[in-house]
């Protein structure tokens, strides 16, 4: 057993319990919050939903055995331990490496067809702006995987919660890959890519602001993507539900891919928890960021 599996533990260990205890805390404070007096005013909390990508035991790119849905956790673990630890954040992340967190788990259950209403609803609204000429046809210039149904439903109802919630921030963790490599070599490209919401959308303005701070702050550990170098790290985005397709999020929404998963500083050992840590690290700079100057 090498040291990357106790580190891995540990990180689990820690989130079993941040999952369990301050997501649960979270939504008890979502319903009941303190109320401020004339004397001590009570700061707003910047709300903080962690998405870790794809689902618990299904999804993702996966390279020598290394999965990007478990990656995406572990990135995610330590994200919501620096928030968790600083006064000025709320933080509720999705799931673990094998369940929804219960708050997602029971509110998919109870709210399945409002979820699909929801968003039926959604996409008629905004596609009757398109035909109005009210607002013009957003053009996705990435090609992405489509996501099954159950999947979609499931990624919109993050979307419908989240604004239930009043949620001020998503963020979507990702690492990307890509075909030209053949199964289990290295590829050639490296790099984060961080993906908007494309102007069209209610959350553009806020959610363009926010990868401004995430784009300087990533580049002090990694580089932009060289398969993605035409839109220089960021790149605006119609179609990904996690950040509001059909107008469908409130929150300030970004997708990151955090870097391919056959890089070297993912798959050694050795690299990839003090990478994390780091990444990690940067992501809530980046958020304190943007707080600090709403």
């Amino acid at each position: 057993m090498n040291k990357y599996y106790f580190t891995f533990c540990r990180l689990m260990a820690l989130l079993a319990c941040l999952f369990f205890v301050v997501s649960g805390s979270v939504s008890v404070a979502l319903v009941a919050r303190p109320s401020s007096t004339l004397t001590e005013p009570v700061e707003k909390k910047l709300r903080v939903l962690i998405e870790p990508g794809h689902e618990p035991n299904f999804g993702g790119a996966a390279f020598r055995g290394l999965k990007e849905r478990d990656l995406t956790v572990a990135l995610g673990a330590e994200l919501q331990l620096l928030l968790a630890e600083d006064s000025h954040f709320q933080v509720v992340m999705t799931r673990d490496t094998g369940n929804w967190n219960p708050i997602f788990s029971d509110y998919f259950r109870k709210n399945w067809s409002d979820i699909i209403s929801w968003e039926k609803q959604a996409k008629k609204t905004f596609s009757d702006l398109i035909a109005k000429g009210i607002i013009q046809k957003p053009i996705s210039n990435v090609g992405h995987n489509t996501a099954p149904t159950k999947v979609a439903v499931r990624l919109y109802g993050l979307n419908k919660w989240a604004n239930e919630h009043d949620f001020d921030v998503t963020i979507n963790i990702h690492f990307d890959d890509e075909n030209s490599h053949r199964r289990n070599v290295i590829g050639k490209y490296s790099g984060f890519a961080i993906y908007q919401p494309s102007p069209q959308y209610d959350n553009s303005e806020r959610s363009r602001e926010l990868a401004k701070y995430f784009f300087s702050r990533l580049t002090e550990v990694s580089q932009p993507s060289n398969l993605l170098s035409k839109f220089g790290g960021i790149i605006d985005e119609p179609d990904l539900i996690a950040i509001g397709k059909n107008n469908t999020s409130n929150a300030a929404s970004l997708v990151i891919e955090y870097g391919f998963i056959y890089e070297k500083k993912f798959t050694d050992p050795k690299l990839r928890t003090k990478t994390l840590e780091d990444m990690a690290l940067k992501t809530y700079q980046a958020l304190d960021d943007y707080r600090a100057q709403k």
